[in-house]
């Protein structure tokens, strides 16, 4: 079985990309957004830092070119 890299905690996974832990919380628990998660023991939650990746790569949009100013008369 091939390594998916380093493990983080819901909090450090948060911090990672850039949003708060209740809101990873509440995308696992509704499936609003799908990354992947394990559960260790009752409570603690883990990500792996390679599907975060993931996750930030697909939510990447390019920037859409400036808008041409009609031409008046």
């Amino acid at each position: 079985m091939e390594s998916k890299g380093k493990r983080m905690t819901r909090q450090e996974a948060a911090d990672y990309i850039g949003v708060c832990s209740g809101t990873l919380a509440n995308w696992a628990s509704t499936g609003r957004v799908q990354i992947p998660f394990y559960k260790a023991g009752l409570s603690k939650v883990l990500y792996y830092k390679s599907d975060l990746d993931a996750y930030i790569e697909s939510t990447r949009r390019l920037q859409a070119p400036p808008r041409r100013k009609k031409a008046t008369e």
